[in-house]
């Protein structure tokens, strides 16, 4: 799922012409991955370094699950409704849904988050 995220997020970028950009993921392996050239879903990694490639080599950050919180509650409601039966495919939106305000609120505040870690 992150690679086809990526891989749309990006045309969606080039279609848009939002450059420059920066993206920033949760997934290690798929930064991982993009690194190497003999990964599963090949085919999808090649469109994807091509795409990033037009996007004038846009970098590629980790950053922890707390940093990225509105793509984390996108994913988890894709997630909900794909177990719900219902058909999964991208959904891109003109204004940010409203189960995701308070995070960009969040965000657009600056509010620091703690890192959850166990022992």
């Amino acid at each position: 799922m992150e690679i086809l995220a990526l891989l749309h997020g990006v045309k969606l970028t080039l279609m848009e012409n939002l450059l420059p950009i920066v993206i920033e993921t949760d997934c290690l392996k798929l930064i991982s991955f993009l690194k190497s050239n003999n990964c599963p879903f090949q085919n999808f990694l090649d469109d994807c370094r091509y795409l990033l490639g037009k996007a004038n080599d846009s970098p590629l950050k980790h950053v922890f699950r707390e940093a990225n919180g509105v793509a984390d509650l996108l994913a988890k409601n894709v997630c909900n409704l794909c177990n719900l039966g219902t058909f999964c495919f991208l959904h891109t939106y003109v204004s940010p849904l409203a189960f995701v305000s308070h995070v960009l609120e969040r965000d657009s505040l600056g509010t620091l988050l703690p890192r959850l870690t166990s022992c």
